[in-house]
């Protein structure tokens, strides 16, 4: 790299003021006014949240003070992210901006900059595009208006587009028009650009506090029978409980990687957690596996869809469950409500599902799972530190008794 193209990354004077050195990126990151202006942020920017990939490397999701996404990658190693900055810049083609701030290590990544992501910043350059999640070098979600229809691209690796859309034709098979999805508008396989309709209505986490809520929840209860009741379609990924304490023990060695100071207190609970995942499971059905409430859309009739069936596999009902109902005592913690308001929630997604003594069974052994990895998942959220501390207290309470 010569000295003008280290000077163009980095902007003038080199870095954001407060630099990002030592074992993580920090929290509150200031950046100089040329860096703002080039990029058009406003700073100091909010880290929202965080994706460890490996030591020493981590996906980024910052908010300016306009709520403006800042999308980036913290490296341990200076010059590692400016050889990652190196080759996005040159990727990042006529739409697509970087800079390096941190004291040189951490890479921002705007208008949908990203080496791996090549789809992304096209994408993003359609009229009313507008970005909803980045993570840098994994997937992206942009929102598609052009005055008729909502739409929503899909921004991936160029090689798993093929299998995103394979994997959404077969599902609308398999459910045969039993259950609301979207539905495939545009595919463009060499880019990694998957584009699909938006589902009429609102997402239930928008209606948390409407009186309505329960019963919104029983009709995702009901549409969540519907997926697991329907046939699995061929070459579907298995999801067993040992692969449920892999996933655990994943988000254990991330958290301890970014936030070290939290490690003692989330393995204290490991074992406790992992041990009864090794019960005796359930016949397996066709799970979502990230069913929560933002995956439910209500319309305004109040029938409901379904979103995001990236993880899609086979394995035990419990775990779709209790994935739903560890949310619902999230935002229990989040919103502040009364233990009542979250045992009617809890008591709508149940009755609307009608879950049998098996599945009944297991929900306890999924839920301790779910908190654990949601208390590591927010350690990576310096906002929300308390969060983690409230998950922690819960395990081993009844689901659905706060």
């Amino acid at each position: 790299m010569n000295a003008d193209e280290y000077s163009w990354l980095l902007g003038h004077n080199g870095a954001g003021r407060k630099h990002a050195g030592g074992n993580q990126a920090p929290s509150l990151l200031e950046l100089d006014a040329a860096v703002e202006n080039r990029l058009a942020l406003r700073g100091p920017l909010l880290l929202k949240r965080a994706w460890p990939k490996r030591p020493g490397h981590t996906a980024l999701e910052y908010i300016d003070a306009n709520g403006k996404l800042a999308p980036g990658q913290w490296f341990a190693d200076r010059e590692a992210c400016l050889q990652v900055a190196t080759s996005t810049r040159r990727g990042a083609g006529e739409f697509g901006q970087i800079a390096v701030v941190g004291g040189g290590h951490i890479l921002l990544q705007l208008s949908g900059a990203d080496r791996k992501l090549i789809g992304l910043a096209p994408v993003l350059a359609r009229p009313r595009a507008t970005l909803v999640v980045h993570r840098p070098e994994r997937r992206a979600v942009v929102r598609l208006e052009d005055g008729i229809e909502t739409r929503y691209a899909k921004v991936v690796v160029p090689h798993r587009a093929a299998e995103l859309a394979g994997q959404l034709a077969a599902l609308q098979l398999s459910v045969g028009g039993r259950l609301r999805i979207p539905l495939l508008r545009e595919l463009d396989l060499e880019r990694g650009v998957v584009v699909m309709s938006a589902l009429p209505g609102r997402p239930v986490h928008a209606l948390l506090d409407e009186p309505c809520l329960p019963a919104l929840l029983a009709a995702g209860g009901a549409a969540l029978r519907v997926l697991h009741d329907s046939p699995v379609p061929d070459g579907t990924a298995s999801h067993s409980a040992r692969n449920e304490q892999a996933v655990v023990a994943h988000w254990l060695d991330r958290a301890g990687e970014f936030a070290p100071a939290a490690l003692p207190a989330l393995y204290a609970h490991r074992y406790y957690v992992s041990a009864p995942l090794t019960g005796e499971a359930t016949q397996p059905v066709l799970l979502h596996r990230d069913f929560y409430d933002k995956q439910i859309i209500a319309a305004g009739d109040g029938s409901v869809g379904l979103l995001d069936f990236d993880t899609l596999s086979t394995g035990e009902a419990a775990l779709d469950l209790a994935n739903a109902l560890v949310h619902l005592e999230l935002r229990c913690i989040q919103r502040r409500w009364p233990a009542s308001h979250a045992r009617r929630a809890a008591s709508g997604l149940l009755g609307g599902y009608e879950p049998d003594s098996a599945i009944m069974r297991r929900l306890p052994a999924y839920a301790d799972a779910t908190r654990l990895r949601l208390a590591c998942v927010y350690t990576l959220r310096p906002q929300e530190a308390s969060t983690v501390t409230a998950l922690l207290d819960l395990l081993g309470t009844p689901i659905g008794e706060l």
